[in-house]
Parts: C-alpha cells; structure tokens; sequence
C-alpha cells in the first residue's frame, strides 16, 4: 500500500471522527435545551397558579422558545398569554400552538383581530 493511500484513509478515518464527535455533541445540547425548557415550563406552571402572570408568561416564552416542538408547553405559553391581556403577547402564542392543531375558522378570526 502506497503512502498516499494510507495519509487519504488516514484523514477520512479521522474526518469521520470529527462527524461523529460533532453528532453526539448535537444530541446532547438538544438533549440539554430540551430539559431546560421542561424545568422552564414547570416554572410557569407554578407561577400561573399563583397568579403571578408576567412571571409565568416569561417562563412560558422562554420554555417555548427552547422546545418549540413540544405541543404542552405550547398551550401554557397561550394560557398564560390569554391571562395577561397582552395582545402581542398572545399573537406569538397563537401563532406557535397553531403550528400544532389545524386551524379552525374561529382561531383564524382570533389571530386576524390580533393582528391588526
């Protein structure tokens, strides 16, 4: 085997390593923003049975922000929008749930007052 051959198989071995390094890394700051905002969305439950609004609406924005996928989370961000009466507060927050639920023509006409 030729000394070029070994240096390509060489730097593909350790490219491929580099891949791999990356991907496990990928899979545990998911893993990581993932629980964080479970911790953040705890929190905005806990202040939104307090009544603490504004404190739960931040937590709740936060957590959505850092697990956008999650449908639970989605609805408490809209809950605790719909409590505080912020109108831009709860445009966000329609829009996100919307991306989970198909649309009614009732929640169309809510997020077209909204937004005006």
């Amino acid at each position: 085997m030729g000394e070029a051959k070994r240096e390509r198989r060489r730097l593909k071995r350790a490219h491929k390593r580099k891949q791999e390094a990356f991907a496990r890394a990928q899979v545990a700051r998911g893993a990581g923003r993932e629980l964080r905002g479970m911790e953040e969305a705890d929190e905005a439950a806990y202040h939104l049975r307090r009544g603490e609004i504004a404190d739960a609406l931040r937590q709740a924005s936060r957590a959505a922000t850092l697990n956008p996928r999650d449908r639970e989370i989605s609805f408490l961000y809209l809950a605790a929008a719909e409590q505080s009466g912020r109108l831009v507060e709860q445009r966000r927050a329609l829009e996100h749930s919307l991306r989970f639920v198909k649309p009614d023509p009732m929640s169309l006409i809510r997020l077209a007052y909204l937004c005006v």
